[in-house]
């Protein structure tokens, strides 16, 4: 990795001062050179875009003018892949920011512990890939399938035929869903309804008893396990 750019804007200038003198005794440590540069708009960022490409933004939410979420939706019409870190006063805002992608969600007042963890997932983002996760299957011709767990939008099952919607289109297999959630990492898949396991990784938010996935899908969630399955989705983005 070559020079590290980051961006923080915040419209709190004694705020953007501290965490800006946070995040430089954090780099210091790091064998990386690096800048930082501060923003007190969304406006003045995305002037300076034109020029001045950044490896990691810090982005308040609440910023007068454009807020945050705006700001981020931009950023990433101009950098797909670029690494965002939303910070606020409140966690109101941490399920719909998630259509954004972010890497992390800090709430103010922003400790030290937390801010390494961010930049700990920046660091982390910027590996090498590791090696595919997957998991061998049957389909209901008794094939066997071996699926890239990450391409597992969400699973449903209707009496013993488990349909998985995924990247590349809908598999069938036959089981107990009990058994496919069982074979897949629990820190990613939630069993929101009796009849649907979702993949958190492919969640962008959730409506009333729905959560909504990147391919445009809503998928139920069971009515007396509705604030349960929205706290875990929440945890799930903010750790």
């Amino acid at each position: 990795m070559e020079l590290i750019r980051v961006a923080i804007v915040d419209n709190e200038l004694l705020f953007t001062s501290v965490l800006k003198k946070m995040s430089t005794k954090i780099l210091e440590k790091t064998i990386f050179p690096y800048k930082i540069d501060t923003y007190k708009s969304a406006e003045s960022l995305l002037t300076a875009l034109s020029s001045t490409a950044y490896d990691l933004f810090f982005l308040d939410i609440l910023l007068d003018g454009m807020n945050g979420m705006e700001l981020a939706r931009k950023i990433r019409q101009k950098a797909e892949e670029t690494n965002i870190v939303f910070i606020t006063s409140s966690s109101d805002y941490a399920v719909e920011s998630y259509e954004v992608a972010p890497l992390h969600y800090l709430v103010k007042p922003v400790t030290m512990v937390n801010l390494e963890e961010a930049f700990r997932r920046f660091f982390e983002s910027h590996k090498e890939p590791a090696k595919e996760e997957t998991v061998l299957l049957k389909d209901t011709s008794n094939q066997k399938v071996l699926l890239a767990i990450s391409d597992i939008y969400y699973a449903e099952i209707m009496e013993s035929k488990i349909t998985l919607h995924t990247k590349g289109g809908s598999l069938f297999i036959r089981g107990r869903m009990d058994d496919l959630q069982k074979s897949l990492p629990n820190e990613h898949f939630y069993r929101c309804h009796r009849s649907f396991l979702v993949n958190f990784q492919h969640v962008t938010g959730s409506r009333r008893y729905d959560f909504i996935t990147k391919d445009g899908s809503f998928v139920p969630i069971a009515k007396g396990n509705y604030r349960t399955a929205v706290k875990a989705f929440t945890d799930y983005i903010e750790r």
